[in-house]
């Protein structure tokens, strides 16, 4: 066992390495921590129904009825460049913000790129 022994005294251990996509993390995740720290903030993502659903999951609530958070859905029209989408993120925007004007601070959040939003709505 002393061969195992770092030169400190602790056991030393070999890092496990692995090749390939094994385990995905999803950079929404880490709004739950901004959700914590930012209290007076608002979070608009845009994104697809997976989206809506993960953040549901990790906070605990539910995004459909507003409590900080929404969900703009991207919709197949989006992703084929049918809509302009800033005047399409613009309206959603303003309707947002018409119906909750005590929003102070809005963070627009953008989610996976429209390869996996296709996916996602396929």
């Amino acid at each position: 066992m002393a061969s195992d022994l770092a030169p400190t005294g602790s056991v030393s251990v070999r890092p496990l390495r692995e090749r390939g996509q094994h385990e995905v993390f999803c950079g929404l995740t880490s709004i739950m921590w901004l959700h914590r720290k930012m209290q007076d903030a608002f979070f608009l993502v845009v994104g697809s129904r997976t989206c809506a659903h993960l953040l549901q999951s990790a906070a605990g609530v539910m995004i459909f009825a507003e409590p900080r958070f929404a969900t703009a859905i991207i919709e197949e029209r989006d992703l084929a460049g049918m809509a302009d989408m800033h005047a399409e993120l613009d309206t959603v925007v303003a309707r947002l913000l018409a119906r909750r004007p005590e929003i102070r601070m809005l963070v627009l959040v953008g989610s996976c790129p429209s390869e996996v939003i296709m996916l996602d709505l396929a």
